[in-house]
């Protein structure tokens, strides 16, 4: 004789109350979610141990897949890094930078981010280079400055945050270059520690000083 669904959660309940015990507050999907979670961040530190191994052993390491490790939901283990840099979004507060406050901005500043191949910024170091143009501007004269930072450079620029991060460049205009027209272009190529170049641009607006 089987015993109802209804009956058998109602018996469950009384020996959780009568040994003391509380119901599990969340629901099958948020349990789940949370067992998700906790293997995507499981998954995420295992990455970043087996780079500092390699980078500690000059790129070489000797760990190897182990069932019940590497293979935790059933699948074969992933050997490329997930979280790794695939592309770069320019933030939205790119843009002219007023440090006076007086008519015209004295630079820009850009807000650069690394993102992962699920659009999440991730921290990754690597070479930055910066490029402003003012396109309305004659020919051979359009950019109006070129911003290059190391490795180390570049990262003295990362600004943590609630959540993620983000490079934060504030530029000066060079001496003797300042633009004429408002509405600038923006071009950023960050370099990976592994070779990759990966780009993207913006337009801008800045305010340009009182006639």
């Amino acid at each position: 004789m089987k015993l109802s669904r209804i009956a058998i959660l109602s018996v469950a309940t009384l020996w959780m109350a009568a040994a003391g015990c509380s119901p599990d507050p969340l629901t099958p999907d948020e349990r789940l979610q949370r067992a998700l979670h906790e293997n995507r961040n499981l998954r995420l530190e295992r990455q970043e141990l087996v780079r500092r191994i390699a980078e500690l052993g000059g790129g070489q390491t000797s760990m190897t897949p182990r069932e019940g490790v590497d293979r935790l939901d059933g699948h074969a283990a992933v050997t490329e890094d997930p979280f790794r840099a695939v592309a770069i979004d320019l933030g939205r507060v790119t843009g002219g930078m007023d440090t006076d406050g007086r008519p015209g901005d004295e630079g820009i500043r850009v807000v650069m981010a690394p993102k992962d191949r699920y659009n999440d910024t991730v921290k990754r170091a690597g070479a930055v280079e910066i490029e402003v143009f003012d396109l309305a501007m004659a020919d051979g004269s359009r950019q109006l400055g070129r911003w290059t930072f190391t490795v180390d450079q570049a990262g003295r620029e990362w600004v943590g945050g609630f959540g993620a991060g983000s490079y934060s460049f504030e530029l000066t205009w060079p001496d003797g270059r300042r633009p004429q027209h408002a509405d600038l272009t923006v071009a950023v190529r960050f370099i990976t520690l592994d070779g990759r170049v990966l780009s993207a641009q913006r337009a801008v607006r800045v305010q340009l000083p009182a006639q």
